[in-house]
Formats: structure tokens, C-alpha cells, sequence
């Protein structure tokens, strides 16, 4: 079998010659990804991007500013179409935490974050999150798609 995209042909993982030496069949390997506020136990001034599996950084760091956002909701619940400034790092192989540039507020008030992956790179646009080679060199060991999460910013503190 042959991967339509890369060209490269397809291989059972974790198997030798030996034991592998008739594969007619395998899985491919899913990856996934899930967003939380951060810090999660107090006032939200970001939120963390956590991925499934080991990323490779190269796939991540052009696009830090374009495929993490965090969109303001209003009275209503209607999202801001202008993003709210964040600054995204890179924390570990399986974790981005993006932090607003200014203090989300002291009211209660709702963000959306998200992190979008096209399956295919664009030019300015990103494109899929690759699994780290050291961990599996299967072409389908990427995430692509989206994830996202209500974040809420402090509530006003009471007065006595």
C-alpha cells in the first residue's frame, strides 16, 4: 500500500520482519487534540493546546500566530471577529500555551480558543500538526482539523 499523498509506501508499526512478514491489514494511528483554560484553578489569562502525541516543533513554530486564536463573546454570545492578541510558545512536544498580551479583565466575561489545522500547509496559513518521527514515521500520524473551549475571564470580586 502506498500513501496517495507522499508516495510512500505504508508499513505496520511495532512489529518486526518476523512477525509482520504477512500484514494485510493495520490501523492508522489517530492523533488528537484537546484545549484547556490556563491556569485552570484561578482567573484564566490563556489557555493550553494539548496534543495526543509528541509533535514535531518545525511543523508548529511558523504558525504559532495563525492557527491559535481567542475570539471574544459580547453580551449575547456573539464571538468578536477580530481575535484578541495572544502569544503562543511551545511548552513541551505535546503542549502550546497561547497567553493574552493584556489582562482578559476582572468581569465575567466568555472567550471561545481555538486551534485550527488544515490537512494540507498553505502558505501563511499552516497546516497539519506532525507527530515527532522518533514516536512514528506513519503518514497519517498528524493532527489536522479543530479543537476548541469556552475560556472565562474572573468574575468582578465582591465588595463587602
Amino acid at each position: 500500500m502506498t500513501d496517495a499523498v507522499s508516495g510512500k509506501k505504508l508499513k505496520a508499526e511495532g512489529c518486526t520482519i518476523a512477525d509482520c512478514s504477512d500484514v494485510k491489514s493495520f490501523t492508522t494511528r489517530g492523533v488528537g487534540a484537546s484545549i484547556a483554560a490556563f491556569p485552570s484553578t484561578t482567573a484564566p489569562t490563556g489557555f493550553n493546546v494539548n496534543f495526543t502525541d509528541p509533535i514535531t516543533a518545525a511543523s508548529l513554530t511558523p504558525f504559532l500566530a495563525s492557527e491559535f486564536k481567542l475570539f471574544e463573546r459580547d453580551a449575547t454570545g456573539a464571538l468578536s471577529t477580530t481575535p484578541t492578541p495572544i502569544t503562543c510558545t511551545i511548552q513541551s512536544a505535546t503542549q502550546v500555551r497561547c497567553l493574552a498580551n493584556a489582562p482578559l479583565g476582572n468581569s465575567p466575561k466568555s472567550y471561545l480558543a481555538s486551534a485550527v489545522f488544515l490537512q494540507q500547509a498553505q502558505a501563511g496559513q499552516g497546516g497539519p500538526a506532525i507527530v515527532d518521527p522518533g514516536v512514528s514515521t506513519d503518514p497519517s500520524a498528524q493532527f489536522f482539523g479543530s479543537v476548541s473551549a469556552n475560556i472565562f475571564a474572573a468574575c468582578p470580586p465582591a465588595t463587602p
